[in-house]
């Protein structure tokens, strides 16, 4: 699993075996201006999933 912002990574975790079906991962960030998270999975049969979500400033 990655999750980059401006096409930077930030964090990568390598998922084992083990880990539930449906992990909950949770993480902070400092974000000082808006954009888009991209999260990438890989699964173990090579398919790719992506997911992105647009952040907003309040």
């Amino acid at each position: 699993m990655k999750y980059t912002r401006r096409d930077a990574l930030v964090i990568t975790a390598e998922l084992q075996g083990t880990i539930s079906t449906n992990p909950d991962f949770q993480f902070e960030a400092s974000i000082e201006e808006a954009g888009t998270f991209t999260f990438t999975w890989l699964d173990d049969n090579g398919s790719v999933y992506n997911a992105s979500k647009d952040i907003a400033l309040a």
